[in-house]
């Protein structure tokens, strides 16, 4: 499957994020996810995440040490403004914060999913 076929597979318009809607709708991979919720596909010979084919279609490879962070918290989307590029260690300080406080997500957000300021 080629790049553009790909993208055929994508929603340009999914929900905005409730921790960030400033950031726009996600745009949501629509097939089924692998086990642990992200995209992927066989893309060029391998199984690969969807998230990082688009990533480095637009972008180049990805850095060594360097991983991607869904900023919308939604791994199946693969807006590339909803990603970015962080060190492996920045990355879990991230997921470990969510983890060891919930409420963490929830002070993050400034509008409700309508837009709404909170």
């Amino acid at each position: 499957m080629d790049f553009s076929c790909l993208m055929e597979k994508v929603n340009f318009n999914g929900p905005l994020p409730s921790n960030r809607p400033d950031l726009g709708p996600c745009c949501l991979w629509t097939n089924a996810p692998e086990h642990k919720g992200y995209g992927q596909m066989l893309f060029q010979g391998k199984v690969r995440k969807i998230h990082r084919i688009i990533w480095e279609e637009a972008y180049g490879p990805i850095e060594k040490g360097y991983e991607l962070h869904h900023i919308c918290e939604r791994k199946l989307c693969v807006n590339l403004g909803h990603l970015e590029t962080l060190t492996s260690t920045q990355h879990k300080a991230i997921h470990k914060q969510t983890k060891t406080d919930p409420g963490q997500n929830n002070r993050r957000k400034t509008c409700c999913p309508k837009g709404h300021s909170y």
